[in-house]
């Protein structure tokens, strides 16, 4: 998995700082698009290496305790990178009542009452 994070993508040579690449997800919409894209495509690399990851302890050749951190850290980042897909999913359960009453109308001035 070829997958860099941020940081290590502006700490390399050839490539833009971490604080040029932050200044332009807020100021060039199409930047800030292709970076949302490939946080998505980032986030499905991430579920098929957990696949990998557990061939490996299926196999024997990784320890199932590592795998587990390994795994929840790859299915946090994938949750950060792509909520929609593999974040938690929120449930709002509303039984309070609500009460509508109608407004008291205030006679027009000069009505005679």
């Amino acid at each position: 998995m070829n997958m860099k994070s941020l940081r290590k993508i502006g700490a390399m040579e050839d490539m833009p700082c971490t604080s040029s690449i932050t200044n332009w997800l807020a100021s060039k919409p199409a930047f800030l698009e292709k970076y949302l894209r490939a946080k998505e495509i980032q986030a499905y690399n991430y579920a098929d290496h957990l696949l990998d990851i557990a061939d490996d302890v299926i196999k024997g050749d990784t320890d199932p305790h590592a795998a587990r951190v390994a795994a929840d850290i790859y299915k946090w980042a994938m949750a950060k990178s792509f909520p929609k897909v593999y974040g938690d999913r929120t449930e709002i359960d509303h039984t309070g009542r609500v009460i509508v009453q109608p407004a008291p109308i205030d006679k027009p001035a000069g009505s005679g009452e």
